[in-house]
């Protein structure tokens, strides 16, 4: 299954469909997961760490995961548009 988007659209399994529902699960369990390293790092640092006291692979922790929680809604616009594309014979 090739999943470049004029291919993917024009000539789409059906399995095509449920590939871009597993897309979407894993997205949205990214999300979940990010908002939870986000949610850890700000509420359970040690008593009397501040921000730039923590150490630098929670920075990255923590950067990674606000790049996730903006990313991932976009990527899943992107898939839904081609879920109608296939489905429903929009052209987006």
């Amino acid at each position: 299954m090739d999943f470049y988007a004029p291919l993917s659209t024009n000539y789409a399994p059906p399995s095509t469909t449920f590939f871009i529902l597993a897309l979407h699960i894993a997205g949205i369990s990214s999300i979940l997961g990010a908002i939870n390293i986000v949610a850890t790092i700000l509420n359970m640092r040690a008593p009397g760490m501040r921000l730039m006291d923590m150490p630098l692979f929670v920075w990255t922790w923590l950067i990674t995961a606000f790049l996730l929680i903006a990313v991932m809604p976009v990527l899943a616009a992107v898939i839904t548009m081609m879920l109608m594309d296939i489905n429903f014979g929009t052209s987006f």
